[in-house]
């Protein structure tokens, strides 16, 4: 019996060490997969790639709209080898820290409002030009140009791939009191985003510019901090400036700009062949955001006046007018750059104005 008890326990070891180094074994080729997936890299089964995608927009955001769309495109494209994980609302930070992110090589990719990225490169204020476009079908023959190529391949030189443009709703201003002329926006306090092009634009232009967080903007005009904010008819509902700002003063100045971008270490790693569905897929859906842009302002346009905010459109010759006064310092942006003036050069050569 011993001898019998002995053989059991010599046999039960073995089993128990066998199975140890089956369970190491499979936790080991476990990791490597989970990191092999992370990473992208190639596996005997093919490439699977999972990118994660950061941005600040609301689910229903359009913003978040466009992503969701590019990422369906790219997995179609790619028949479900590359995936796009999307990290709306500020998940991983704010613009200017996904930004930094991207650029270090911590997070893939971001679609960011493209005058933040001005704070990598002059390139970048090109798309942000008062009164570049006519409208959105414009906007979006000029975004897919080799001119605006041009520059969201040279921003490589900053640790930025660009991949597309895409627009929000074009913008007007947006003021507390009434303004009904461009009389009455002379030296008005208008907020905007922390640029340098734009504080020197709507100075030309006659305003008082007064950079402000986009969190602040609110109650900057409840407390008159500021006389007038430039928003679109999206802006005015779902942020809630109709409540506060009762003027609209049609300029459609500009539509305000995103920028759908990779870290270029990361899509230099990928085949020419998944750099190019990464393209393709971000470029098709310059024409879905351009499509949802023009089905829905009207919409936002009559909810906002439901609200109470009054539409004024300038005349022809205002416009005009707005367009010399900026002229100047969209000059001095093209002389700092050749393909800011063949962006901007193409862009004129193309408008109906």
């Amino acid at each position: 019996m011993k001898k019998e008890r002995k053989i059991t326990r010599i046999l039960s070891f073995i089993f128990a060490a066998v199975l140890l180094v089956s369970l190491i074994g499979c936790a080991s080729t476990g990791g490597s997969e989970k990191k092999e997936e992370k990473s992208g890299q190639t596996s005997e089964d093919g490439v699977t790639i999972t990118l994660r995608l950061a941005h600040s927009n609301t689910e229903n955001h359009l913003g978040n709209l466009l992503c969701v769309h590019f990422a369906d495109l790219v997995k179609e494209k790619s028949g479900g080898r590359i995936e796009i994980d999307i990290y709306g609302n500020k998940q991983l930070g704010d613009d200017a820290e996904v930004i930094e992110q991207m650029v270090s090589g911590s997070l893939d990719m971001v679609m960011v409002s493209g005058i933040v990225f001005g704070n990598y490169s002059d390139l970048c204020t090109a798309w942000q030009f008062p009164f570049l476009y006519d409208d959105e079908d414009h906007f979006e023959q000029v975004s897919t140009s080799d001119e605006a190529k041009a520059i969201m391949d040279a921003l490589t030189e900053v640790g930025i791939q660009g991949l597309a443009n895409y627009t929000s709703y074009f913008r007007n201003v947006c003021s507390s009191g009434p303004v009904n002329s461009y009389e009455d926006c002379k030296d008005l306090k208008i907020r905007t985003a922390e640029s340098e092009m734009l504080l020197d634009a709507w100075k030309a232009m006659g305003f008082a510019p007064t950079p402000m967080a986009y969190g602040e903007v609110y109650t900057g005009l409840q407390n008159g901090v500021v006389d007038a904010t430039e928003s679109d008819p999206v802006g005015l509902v779902n942020d809630g400036y109709g409540e506060v700002c009762k003027y609209v003063y049609e300029t459609k100045h500009y539509p305000f700009i995103f920028l759908l971008a990779i870290n270029p270490g990361i899509f230099q790693g990928l085949s020419e062949e998944d750099q190019e569905i990464l393209r393709d897929a971000a470029q098709e859906t310059v024409s879905y955001n351009i499509e949802q842009v023009k089905a829905t302002t009207d919409e936002f346009i009559e909810k906002s006046k439901d609200q109470g905010v009054t539409f004024v459109t300038p005349t022809d010759e205002e416009i005009e007018h707005l367009q010399e006064l900026a002229a100047p310092v969209i000059q001095k942006w093209c002389d700092k750059d050749s393909r800011i003036a063949d962006y901007v050069e193409y862009a004129r050569s193309t408008s109906k104005r």
